[in-house]
């Protein structure tokens, strides 16, 4: 059985590596993206939101539901990161 030199295979190791960093850093063609800012907030009116209950914001969970997330498995207390976000953005 034939072995391999071990700086021959330390070179080509080497050589692929840099071939496939100097790829990622490749200059990219850039895509333009639509511009939808401006009619984003005309369609985010409260009455035109699609929602489950018409002018209720429904907010699904995980049960049980997992702290900070949720406080005491309960997401209806407004307790908890997740619970407290849901409760202030359904009072704006």
């Amino acid at each position: 059985m034939h072995l391999v030199n071990r700086p021959l295979v330390t070179a080509l190791c080497s050589v692929v590596a840099l071939c496939v960093a100097l790829t990622g850093c490749a200059p990219q063609a850039e895509e333009k993206a639509p511009d939808r800012a401006a009619g984003a907030t005309a369609s985010c009116a409260p009455g035109k939101l699609a929602t489950q209950v018409p002018g209720k914001l429904t907010v699904g969970t995980d049960k049980p539901a997992y702290a900070p997330w949720f406080s005491d498995d309960e997401p209806s207390n407004g307790k908890g990161f997740e619970s407290a976000v849901a409760y202030a953005v359904a009072k704006r």
